[in-house]
């Protein structure tokens, strides 16, 4: 049972979880939450929220 268990711990071994990250190549990149975003495109987010809670909860309704 522990060579199975092994073979599993090997097969992660070749991707560590040490500071040999640089930040370098993470420079360009910005997240979700961090960017800015328009009041038209809240709204258009919001009429896309809301055409697909109709249609998954309207249409079932209609047609139940």
């Amino acid at each position: 049972m522990s060579e199975d268990t092994d073979s599993v711990d090997d097969a992660h071994d070749d991707h560590g979880h040490g500071s040999d990250h640089s930040d370098e190549e993470h420079a360009g990149r910005v997240t979700s939450p961090m960017q800015e975003f328009e009041t038209s495109q809240v709204a258009f987010g919001a009429v896309v929220m809301l055409v697909g809670v109709i249609v998954t909860i309207g249409l079932p309704v209609l047609l139940g």
